[in-house]
C-alpha cells in the first residue's frame, strides 16, 4: 500500500503441495483486533484438504489490527453518524474521541474504529506476492472474513478494485 507498511501473514500449504501443481488459495481476513492466528481450523482444513490459506494481519497503526471498510471510518455520512452509541460507552473510551487511528488523521466523531489504510491495496499487494512466490491457481482464489474482515470484504466486493482477486495480474 501507499503507506509502505509491510503486511504480516501466515501461510499454510497443503501436505501434498509439490510446488509444481497450482493449488486454490483462500485469503482469510480476521476480525477487529484479531491477527494472523485467528483461524486455526481453516488453516488446518486447508492443509488436509489441498488448498493454500493465507491469513494476513490488518494494519494496526497505533491501535489494534483492523481492515478499513463499511462505515468503520468517514463518519458522519450523508445521513449522519454511522454508529449509534447513546451511552458513549461502546465506541468512545474515556477521555478520547473513539478509536481514531493515526492513519485517519482527524476523526469527526466516535464512530471511527479502524485503520484508514487502503485495505484493498493491502490485499492486492499480498495477492501479487503470493502469485509470484507460491504455486497458486489464479482462477481459484477465494476470500473469507470474520466481523471487521467480512465487513471490509463486502465493501471491497461492491467497489471497483484495481483487478478482481480471481484474475492474474
Amino acid at each position: 500500500p501507499a503507506s509502505g507498511q509491510p503486511t504480516q501473514y501466515r501461510l499454510m500449504l497443503p501436505q501434498h503441495a509439490d510446488g509444481k501443481t497450482p493449488l486454490p488459495l483462500v485469503l482469510s481476513f480476521h476480525g477487529w483486533a484479531g491477527n494472523l492466528s485467528e483461524r486455526p481450523v481453516l488453516l488446518a482444513h486447508g492443509r488436509q484438504h489441498g488448498y493454500i490459506v493465507a491469513a494476513p494481519t490488518g494494519f494496526a497503526d497505533d491501535l489494534w489490527p483492523s481492515w478499513n471498510g463499511g462505515g468503520s471510518t468517514r463518519s458522519p455520512g450523508r445521513l449522519g453518524a454511522t454508529c449509534l452509541d447513546p451511552t458513549g460507552s461502546l465506541f468512545d473510551p474515556p477521555g478520547t474521541k473513539g478509536y481514531c487511528y493515526a492513519s485517519c488523521g482527524t476523526c469527526d466523531d466516535a464512530c471511527w474504529w479502524t485503520t484508514c489504510e487502503d485495505s484493498v491495496a493491502q490485499a492486492a499487494a499480498l495477492l501479487d506476492e503470493l502469485l509470484g512466490d507460491v504455486c497458486v491457481d489464479a482462477s481459484r482464489v477465494f476470500a473469507t472474513g470474520v466481523s471487521n474482515g467480512a465487513i471490509s470484504l463486502c465493501r471491497d466486493a461492491g467497489r471497483q478494485a484495481p483487478r478482481s482477486l480471481s484474475e492474474p495480474s
